[in-house]
């Protein structure tokens, strides 16, 4: 799954374009997993539910506890197409303190985190961090110049982050891992697992068969040449 965090103070195109981004990413079969909070993170779980994909939102409170009020109607409809997690108690309240906390459970359940628009201290930061201490792939969206939002993500690609502007290029980050272990895994597969796991398949057995050509090659190249037959007692030279 790819998680996706981002400031609340964000403009009507990066809106659209998470939000188109979570849409892709679903129809692939691609979980997106993110905050509850109203910006980034409501658009990209909006455009999970509106492609019938898989919406998972993680508190930094309580599941009693519907925060804040403007996602309210997310907070209703995730569970039915996904999940609302928690590592606190119910009745926890929201406080500034917990949400490092669950930055690092997205980060920890995420293949990859994309940073859609971080300022130089935004919480954002601290989930690509803890995301790169645990090996997960981390990706940036560039912005404009100047911009304070997009300082962030700015000095997260100069610092090896992969610059990503759409779903193909995020799908071109995380291809090696999706790839790992599927063979050893049944059916059914996501409609993005499908064709790339056949894909590798059939290379891997026109690897073989390539290899096993090659071997015969080599071995009839290396067999000694027939000597002739040594001449017969008396017979003249």
């Amino acid at each position: 799954q790819v998680g996706r965090v981002g400031v609340a103070p964000s403009t009507r195109v990066l809106f659209a374009w998470c939000r188109r981004l979570a849409r892709e990413g679903s129809k692939l079969g691609l979980p997106i997993l993110t905050g509850l909070a109203k910006g980034v993170d409501a658009q990209a779980l909006w455009g999970a539910l509106e492609a019938g994909g898989r919406a998972l939102a993680v508190l930094g409170s309580g599941l009693d506890w519907r925060y804040p009020k403007e996602s309210a109607r997310l907070y209703q409809e995730s569970p039915e197409r996904g999940a609302l997690i928690s590592e606190f108690p119910p009745d926890v309240k929201p406080h500034p303190s917990n949400f490092p906390r669950r930055n690092r459970v997205i980060a920890g359940l995420s293949l990859a985190v994309v940073v859609v628009e971080a300022g130089e201290r935004s919480g954002a930061l601290i989930t690509a961090r803890q995301a790169l201490e645990m090996n997960r792939e981390v990706m940036a969206l560039p912005g404009p110049a100047g911009s304070a939002g997009a300082r962030g993500g700015h000095k997260l690609i100069k610092s090896g982050a992969a610059l990503v502007e759409s779903m193909s290029e995020v799908l071109a980050e995380i291809m090696p891992r999706l790839l790992q272990g599927l063979e050893n895994r049944e059916a059914p597969y996501t409609p993005l697992e499908a064709p790339f796991l056949a894909d590798t398949i059939d290379e891997e057995q026109r690897e073989r068969k390539h290899s096993k050509a090659r071997q015969q090659e080599a071995d009839s190249a290396c067999r000694p040449l027939p000597q002739s037959p040594p001449p017969e007692s008396g017979s003249p030279e």
